[in-house]
């Protein structure tokens, strides 16, 4: 048995790409002074020409997420709601939670914190036998039975994933606080209905497919 028998079916894509700093230094410099415990909206923060630009760059690449690697329709966009400033002081973390008013989350940080924890996503695949409550001890883990999978962001790094997953901080372990940028997004567009059958969901996307998608990450 090799791996090319093994089909990956409806596999769950996640972004994980270096996209620079484009924040300017004045602007970095009031985010990391900003009264805040755990999170605020950088438009309570910064002026308004900073928080479009930042939330245009954002707003960029989950739509170039969404088109050119989920496949959405033209017809349909991403809109960003928010950009919220996150802070992690040192001995804190973010609880496991996630985003059920959102279709995409995106996370950029905009500065170092090399020994700082790493943001976890949470799918629970272990039990891959999903319709009994017994769990399999497996001599290995691997893409179809691991649980998690953690991310150590670097500066300039940007994480986009479906909003439906379960995503966590552990503590930081550090003596210097952890910033990131975080933003929800929503469908905006003609969206079809969602009371249509299974059947005919199947029947359009066996009309419409015939193009699979391979992803170029390249802009």
């Amino acid at each position: 048995m090799i791996m090319k028998d093994i089909i990956d079916l409806m596999p769950v894509p996640v972004l994980h790409k270096n996209i620079g700093n484009f924040i300017n230094c004045d602007d970095i410099s009031i985010l990391k002074s900003a009264e805040l415990k755990t999170m605020r909206p950088i438009s309570s923060i910064l002026c308004e020409a900073s928080n479009e630009y930042i939330m245009n760059e954002i707003n960029k690449w989950t739509n170039y997420f969404a088109h050119n690697i989920i496949g959405i329709e033209e017809h349909l966009s991403i809109e960003t709601n928010e950009v919220l400033l996150i802070k992690t002081p040192p001995g804190n973390q973010l609880s496991m939670h996630d985003h059920p008013n959102s279709i995409l989350s995106a996370v950029y940080y905009f500065e170092d914190a090399p020994e700082s924890s790493p943001l976890v996503l949470y799918i629970e695949q272990q039990n891959i036998f999903k319709k009994f409550d017994f769990l399999v001890g497996y001599q290995k883990t691997n893409r179809y039975n691991e649980s998690y999978y953690e991310i150590h962001p670097k500066k300039g790094d940007l994480v986009i994933f479906p909003s439906w997953i379960p995503h966590f901080n552990p503590t930081n372990m550090t003596e210097q606080p952890r910033y990131s940028l975080a933003s929800q997004t929503w469908l905006r567009g003609n969206i079809p209905s969602t009371t249509k059958t299974r059947w005919e969901r199947y029947s359009r996307a066996v009309r419409v497919s015939g193009e699979y998608y391979a992803p170029d990450l390249e802009m």
